[in-house]
Parts: structure tokens; C-alpha cells; sequence
């Protein structure tokens, strides 16, 4: 999945990070003397990571995915930043000691991961007091139009109805009343609950929307390898004639929660 991730994916997720950051207070450049300790979770092709050490930030970075860990040590390599520490863990077991962090982000990743319950506990217990926990989910459909597409498309040329890979309902975390649960269950205060950032989807080809969702994630990769062959190749063909009509640059805002570690 690593490789159609980022090419179809990277431009897309990077535009809430900005945002991300700052409800975070990483601010600054590679040239502050900023110590703010940082943890990015399902790092990826360590867009977060990067940006953050960017920041001055002393940023550590885990994914479970070797080949993801291999692509974001290159890209921070080919920026020449040495302040980040890649490592190869579970988002649900971190490998790091109790308030070892000041800031842990995790961008698009709590919705890979069959238990997000356990992840919150481990960020809870990773941060300082004081520290913060931000992570994004998409907006729910249908104002993230490439997930109203592909899943009406399947609605009504194939079968909704099969078995996914483990993982919480998808859209649950961009509702603020579970998120506040979430963050309440394991010492966090919320801040900022399921705040809408705006993001844009850009394709190249109204067929690109189908090929990112077939080969670039996880949950609605194995949606799509369910189906027939027949229905298939409708749900493609209706896929690409919904993208004419709405054009190649499609809403998909992401979804932003921001909490506390209490003291």
C-alpha cells in the first residue's frame, strides 16, 4: 500500500498539517532552540514527522510498516534533518516511557488501527502533563466527496455489505460527543473537538479516484477486492462518471481533536 499511498495520498493529508501543529504550539524553524519533545504515531512517509522537525522540534516517529519508515527516512534525509528518531512499533504498545512526550500527533492513523481505544491510553501515558494529543480523521460524507462517491457507488453497483479488516466504524472519530468520550476515558481534556480543516483532492483522471481507493488504503481496498468483477468494473465506471461531473479537484476536509494530558 506504501507506494499508491503517497502518490495519491501525500499532497492530500499534508494540507491539515499546518493546522495540526499549531493547535499544538510547534511553532518556530530548524534554527529555534525549541525542546519540544514530539511524537508522530503512524507516521507514514513522515510528512508530520518532517514538518514538525522543521519546527526545531526533537521528533520521534513510529509506524509499523517498514517500507513507510524506509520512504520517511529518505525524504528527511533528502531535507537534511537530523532531529528525527525512526522507529518501528505498534501504535497500541508504544516502546516509550510514561510523560516522554510533549506533543503527540497522528494524522489519518487511528482509523488503521483495530483498537484506537488502546492508542489513546498509550498517548495518555506517553504525555507530560500539560501535553497535548491532536489526530485527524476524514469528515464524514458527504462533504468528503472521493468517500460519498466511491461508497454510493458500491451502494448501488455492488455489495456494501461484506467483511473489512478490523478498525472502529469510520467516520466515528469525526463526531464530537465519541471523541470526547475517547479523550475522557483515558485522562485527556478535549480542546478542540472534530474541527472541519478544509482540504482539496486533486486527480489527475476521473479514473484516478477509483485506482487511489483500489490500491492506496486499506479499509475500502478490501471494500473493493470483495466485490465481483462484474461489479467491479460498474463501480469503476460509475466512480469516473461522478468524477466528470464534479471535476478532478473534489472537498475532502479533514477532521481535527485536540486534548489535554491533565495534571
Amino acid at each position: 500500500v506504501a507506494s499508491p499511498y503517497v502518490r495519491f495520498f501525500e499532497h492530500l493529508t499534508a494540507q491539515c498539517v499546518p493546522r495540526m501543529l499549531a493547535s499544538c504550539d510547534v511553532v518556530g524553524d530548524s534554527t529555534s532552540s525549541s525542546l519540544t519533545r514530539v511524537l508522530d504515531v503512524a507516521t507514514g512517509h513522515g510528512v508530520v514527522a518532517i514538518a514538525a522537525a522543521a519546527k526545531g522540534g526533537q521528533v520521534s516517529a513510529v509506524d509499523f510498516s517498514e517500507p513507510f519508515l524506509d520512504m520517511a527516512k529518505q525524504s528527511a534525509k533528502s531535507k537534511g534533518l537530523n532531529n528525527i528518531k525512526f522507529v518501528q512499533a505498534d501504535a497500541q504498545k508504544l516502546p516509550f516511557d510514561d510523560a516522554s512526550f510533549d506533543v503527540i500527533l497522528c494524522n489519518f492513523g487511528v482509523l488503521h488501527l483495530g483498537e484506537p481505544d488502546a492508542f489513546f491510553a498509550e498517548a495518555s501515558r506517553c504525555l507530560a502533563p500539560g501535553g497535548k494529543l491532536a489526530f485527524t480523521v476524514w469528515v464524514a460524507p458527504p462533504k468528503t466527496a472521493p468517500f460519498e462517491i466511491t461508497l454510493r457507488s458500491v451502494r448501488e453497483c455492488g455489495n456494501a455489505d461484506v467483511p473489512l479488516p478490523q478498525g472502529p466504524s469510520f467516520f466515528k472519530y469525526a463526531d464530537a460527543a465519541s471523541v470526547a468520550s475517547a479523550m475522557e476515558a483515558v485522562g485527556l481534556e478535549p480542546t478542540v473537538l472534530a474541527e472541519e480543516v478544509p482540504q482539496t483532492m486533486q486527480l489527475d483522471r476521473a479514473e484516478d479516484l477509483f485506482e487511489l481507493f483500489a490500491t492506496g488504503t486499506v479499509r475500502t481496498r478490501a471494500l473493493l477486492r470483495a466485490q465481483t468483477d462484474d461489479a467491479r468494473r460498474a463501480i469503476a465506471a460509475r466512480m469516473a462518471e461522478e468524477v466528470r461531473t464534479a471535476g478532478l479537484n473534489l472537498p475532502c476536509p479533514a477532521c481535527l481533536s485536540v486534548a489535554v494530558k491533565k495534571s
